[in-house]
């Protein structure tokens, strides 16, 4: 049930009705609720995780209330199904059957290799073969246009709506799934894994991982020192800054003037994506000018604060912010600084790195991503949630 649960968080497009609004996701974890509420009794509640999320649905009603006109139901339902459906259920459900981090992050794994192999297939098949595996996958609505880099190469976009999605549910499973593949396995299975993630995430062209991920690692690396007291983890940076150097000039070498570095990652700053995304902050500042700061604007009426009333958040700091305003937005700040404190907690876990860095991945993606109701963006937390219950399991499961 953990695999089948685990493997459906990259389905946030195909396989999915009502544009991604009902995904198999959440019918899995409508099934460990049933599950839950069979053993309800046993169950034992995180304190902390209980006063945030019912101190966070105060604050969701209280903004209803307020801004009752303004209102939009399925904003509204997504802020409080979200954390249950990919957060609360999981969690339970894997404290009941007592998943240990080994066995999340060795699913993850797997699931990582397939999607890279998928997203290869689905790049090579369009690019060098003219076929498109796309049109045979089961979209039951209107699919969004193909996206191009580097002249007329097709990105890869696997089972989501567009390329970068698919790049951010790959990177966090493979985060996850470094766990597993850093302690099992030979050095050359490990280098191999390795190279199809980052093969799965070059056929997407997203330029985010691959500054985020070594901006996450080197983070992580030094929080580990610093709670740790151990500089030899220090060590590892150098061997981070020559990989990227052996990236820059391997790129330069064979593209030339094409090279990947300059037209999608460099290029993206200067980007129109770029600069829609800066513009959208007119609209925050608005808003905080204005007088719900304390309660926000309400679920789904932050595009209210811009100049035409249409324009909305593509980062979830701000759009959190502006619908529920600051006291709904310092719960969750609390909810993630719970996170971190739980794996800090466990300095002596081998699982602590993967933890640190798939948690500040999600969280710096924030700044750039407001799709806070994809699986993918919930599982470092849930990792860290699991990593954090292991010492309280019995020798035998509940179920």
């Amino acid at each position: 049930m953990n695999y089948l649960w685990l493997l459906s968080t990259i389905f946030t497009w195909v396989f999915t009705l009502f544009r991604g609004a009902l995904t198999p996701t959440i019918a899995l974890s409508v099934l460990f609720l049933i599950v839950i509420i069979k053993h309800w009794k046993i169950i034992k509640c995180n304190a902390f995780d209980l006063i945030i999320f019912s101190s966070f649905l105060l604050v969701l009603f209280i903004s209803t209330i307020l801004n009752i006109n303004e209102v939009k139901l399925t904003h509204l339902s997504a802020l409080i199904m979200v954390s249950l459906l990919f957060y609360v259920m999981p969690l339970w459900y894997m404290r009941l059957t007592q998943t240990t981090v080994f066995e999340i992050s060795k699913i993850c794994a797997s699931i990582a290799l397939f999607y890279a192999f998928l997203l290869i297939f689905e790049f090579s098949a369009q690019n060098f073969f003219g076929v498109s595996i796309r049109e045979s996958m089961p979209i039951f609505f209107q699919d969004l246009p193909d996206s191009k880099f580097l002249g007329n190469f097709y990105r890869a976009r696997g089972f989501s709506s567009e390329p970068g999605h698919a790049a951010f549910s790959l990177t966090v499973l493979a985060l996850l799934g470094w766990g597993y593949r850093s302690n099992c396995g030979g050095k050359m299975a490990r280098i191999i894994w390795l190279l199809c993630i980052f093969l799965g995430i070059l056929v997407t062209a997203s330029p985010v991982p691959f500054v985020l991920v070594v901006l996450s690692v080197v983070l992580s690396i030094l929080v580990i020192t610093l709670v740790t007291k151990k500089k030899k983890n220090l060590k590892k940076i150098p061997i981070v800054i020559a990989v990227v150097l052996l990236f820059i000039v391997t790129d330069q070498l064979i593209l030339g003037s094409e090279n990947y570095l300059e037209n999608q990652l460099i290029g993206k700053l200067s980007s129109y994506s770029m600069q829609d995304r800066l513009s959208r902050l007119d609209s925050f500042s608005n808003f905080l000018n204005g007088n719900s700061l304390f309660f926000g604007l309400s679920p789904g009426a932050s595009p209210n604060a811009s100049y035409n009333g249409q324009i909305t958040q593509l980062s979830i700091y701000p759009l959190i912010l502006m619908e529920v305003g600051l006291v709904g937005f310092s719960f969750m700040c609390l909810f993630i600084v719970g996170r971190f404190v739980e794996v800090f907690r466990m300095n002596n876990s081998k699982y602590m790195f993967t933890a640190l860095t798939a948690i500040f991945y999600v969280v710096i993606n924030g700044l750039i991503i407001s799709n806070y109701y994809y699986p993918a963006f919930w599982l470092p937390f849930l990792y860290a949630g699991v990593l954090s219950q292991e010492s309280s399991y019995k020798n035998m499961r509940i179920i």
